[in-house]
């Protein structure tokens, strides 16, 4: 036996195929004598509540159960995880790219702004760390960065295109 809910090498065929149906059957039939009547009304079986307590006793039905009730909540728990492992690869997928955009609308703004002036490093130089804060947390607002930047420097360097997300799903 691989698993405690399969029939026992000690269980007659009839013990078991009520075991199966108390197993599965609703809350109102697990008791002896509707499990009796239940029997014999979906399979013409007759048999005794005395059997049914009989066997639930020297079969462990309440222990087999039990391993039952923990298989079917493990196999619902792993399709659980697994969905939820898909979504977080997909999160972290749409994160990355996110990112990758936003680094590198950043280079390329920055880029632009670079006339080689002391000043201009040093503007270049806080908006580089900022933009890798704000890349980091994945919330780069790229055109509000580059107007702070333009407003440090004296100049004016705007980028109208948005941020766009390369989401392909």
């Amino acid at each position: 036996m691989v698993n405690m809910w399969e029939r026992l090498p000690e269980e007659s065929d009839l013990a078991f195929r009520a075991f199966s149906e108390w197993l599965i059957c609703a809350d109102s039939v697990r008791d002896p004598c509707s499990l009796s009547r239940y029997l014999f009304d979906r399979y013409g079986l007759e048999v005794s509540p005395g059997s049914i307590v009989t066997w639930r006793g020297r079969h462990a039905w309440k222990k087999r159960y039990a391993a039952w009730v923990q298989h079917v909540h493990t196999q619902r728990l792993d399709v659980v995880a697994l969905a939820v492992s898909k979504e977080s690869v997909g999160i972290a997928t749409k994160q990355i790219r996110g990112r990758r955009l936003a680094l590198e609308k950043t280079i390329k703004s920055l880029q632009r702004i670079g006339t080689g002036n002391d000043r201009d490093e040093d503007v270049t130089q806080g908006a580089i760390r900022k933009a890798i804060e704000n890349i980091g947390m994945c919330v780069l607002d790229h055109a509000s960065q580059l107007r702070r930047v333009s407003q440090a420097g004296g100049e004016e360097f705007v980028q109208n295109e948005p941020i766009e997300s390369e989401d392909p799903d």
